[in-house]
């Protein structure tokens, strides 16, 4: 989902801005939801040549109801935070 976001993003902004609003609101939402412990982004640079996204293994035992509320949170918070426009292209993807 998160690549699939990143992907839907860089068609708006570059891939690297994504990256930044993207890492940054997982970064604080790790606090509340612990699954988002396990993303991380490695980086914003060099997109192109390496995977910048990594999903330690772990988050395959985590609580799916987590998740579900996560994942609502995470797509407000990425829209709120790319602006009205790229939020709005983002929701209609």
């Amino acid at each position: 989902m998160v690549r699939a976001i990143i992907d839907v993003l860089s068609r708006r902004t570059s891939e690297g801005y994504g990256l930044i609003v993207i890492g940054s609101v997982i970064e604080v939402m790790s606090g509340n939801y612990n699954f988002f412990k396990f993303v991380k982004i490695k980086g914003t640079r060099y997109t192109e040549v390496i995977d910048v996204l990594s999903v330690d293994d772990e988050i395959n035992h985590i609580d799916e109801k987590e998740v579900g509320d996560g994942i609502k949170e995470f797509i407000e918070n990425i829209t709120t935070s790319m602006g009205k426009d790229a939020g709005y292209f983002l929701s209609k993807k």
